[in-house]
């Protein structure tokens, strides 16, 4: 029965903080409720499990932060267009949309794009074109951009641009 409840909470836990740190609650108050809910839960079922909920409840903490965090970290330090490049892939990968970062990547993208990164180019000249990290609709900048990408030899750019007269623009 204690089994079941501590682990019931574990779960319930996990969920609580990653639903609390996608909504950008301070990570002080997620650390400080995970306290509380096993604190209170080696209270009700003696102090056995006072250490190991704790220590739970702190590395869960560290790793909603890690997942969190780490990225702004590397988008805050990237000064060159390659760090941007790199921190702008970091927020956009597809796993962190709900920490809202996909619009964070947007100034990291163009930083390397203008820095004359292919990929970037690329992925801006798309973004453009497909709307994607909060990028307005702009056949003419999509253009540019993917004429760009394509002349440092991508690939994909050069396969774009046989499209973009055909993307509709609604």
């Amino acid at each position: 029965m204690r089994r079941t409840i501590f682990a019931g909470s574990v779960i319930v836990a996990a969920v609580c903080s990653y639903v609390a740190m996608s909504a950008w609650i301070s990570p002080l108050f997620v650390l400080m409720a995970n306290i509380l809910l096993f604190g209170t839960l080696s209270v009700i079922f003696g102090h056995r499990i006072y250490l190991p909920s704790f220590s739970l409840g702190v590395a869960l903490l560290l790793l909603l932060v890690c997942i969190v965090v780490y990225p702004r970290i590397i988008a805050f330090r990237a000064h060159t267009p390659q760090e941007h490049m790199i921190a702008a892939r970091t927020l956009a990968a597809d796993w962190r949309i709900p920490f809202h970062s996909e619009r964070a990547a947007w100034p990291h993208y163009l930083l390397a794009a203008e820095g004359g990164i292919a990929d970037a180019e690329c992925a801006v000249g798309m973004a453009y074109l497909y709307r994607h990290y909060g990028a307005p609709f702009d056949r003419a900048q999509a253009r540019r951009w993917l004429e760009a990408a394509a002349s440092h030899g991508s690939i994909q750019a050069q396969r774009e641009l046989q499209t973009v007269d055909t993307v509709p623009q609604t």
